[in-house]
């Protein structure tokens, strides 16, 4: 059973929950990395800071979200507040950075929404020579990050704020994190997104079995590892019902190995492996 939500935000109130749930990375193991901090927020007492006063030029850290579910959702964006400080007087030493990621798959494989460096990172809160603490709402800025819908049944997401120290950095602030969506997947959406490839692996014919709930246009692709695309077979506009694509080994003289299948239905895409062997 999944709970459909709209709305996810998070401004750091609870320390209690916040530990349990978010991840705290300090590679260097210097104690200089991401923490709560209670005396300054955007809209409540709390935050979370990045402590990078006098820490080690090019140490990273990184704060990870708790996984979210996307059951349901399109049009999904993750916004947050932040502010920076930097004890940099010139350009050249502005070279700190904070990147935000986003993995669907559990964290294997990463990929980066936003990155924020230099004079864009630290205009926020401008030169701070010493400890840096906003003390002011107009020192808060807000950026927000749209994430595609890779499966929308069972599509779970985390998210990972990863920062760099420069030469000269201050401190980092996080804050009124929101992951938002609205509910619009179709029907076709779910069916294709659930697609039968059988055998798999093959040594030979493979069948990719999908349904459509209402007319749409199907589109499947293979590739293999490097991305390069190997067959295209066009469906056309195609009704309601069950419906069966046919690839061959022989046929496309694949050689053994894993590709990749890129079945469109619509406006939505789906990818599943293909493994053939002997």
């Amino acid at each position: 059973e999944y709970r459909i939500w709209t709305t996810i935000s998070e401004g750091f109130e609870d320390t209690t929950s916040l530990k349990e749930k978010w991840h705290f990375v300090d590679f260097g193991s210097d104690n200089n990395t991401w923490q709560i901090a209670n005396n300054a927020g955007s809209s409540g007492k709390n935050s979370i800071r990045m402590k990078g006063f006098q820490n080690t030029p090019l140490d990273m850290d990184a704060l990870v979200t708790p996984f979210y579910n996307m059951y349901m959702l399109k049009d999904v964006t993750l916004s947050f507040k932040y502010t920076a400080g930097s004890r940099a007087s010139s350009s050249s030493d502005m070279n700190d950075q904070l990147t935000v990621y986003y993995s669907v798959n559990c964290g294997s494989t990463w990929f980066a929404g936003l990155t924020l460096k230099g004079a864009e990172l630290t205009a926020s809160g401008g030169y701070q020579l010493n400890y840096y603490i906003p003390t002011l709402a107009s020192q808060w800025q807000s950026k927000s990050i749209k994430i595609p819908i890779i499966n929308p049944v069972n599509n779970k997401i985390v998210f990972k704020f990863e920062y760099k120290t420069g030469s000269k950095s201050n401190n980092v602030y996080i804050d009124d994190i929101n992951l938002t969506g609205t509910v619009g997947i179709d029907e076709n959406e779910i069916s294709a997104s659930t697609a039968l490839i059988y055998p798999n692996p093959t040594s030979d014919l493979t069948k990719v079995n999908y349904h459509l709930s209402q007319p749409a246009v199907a589109t499947l692709e293979l590739t293999d590892i490097l991305g390069k695309q190997l067959t295209r077979i066009d469906q056309g506009n195609q009704g309601e019902g069950d419906y069966s694509i046919e690839l061959s080994k022989e046929r496309l003289n694949l050689k053994n190995g894993i590709y990749f299948i890129k079945l469109t239905v619509g406006k939505a895409a789906f990818t599943y492996k293909l493994v053939i062997s002997e």
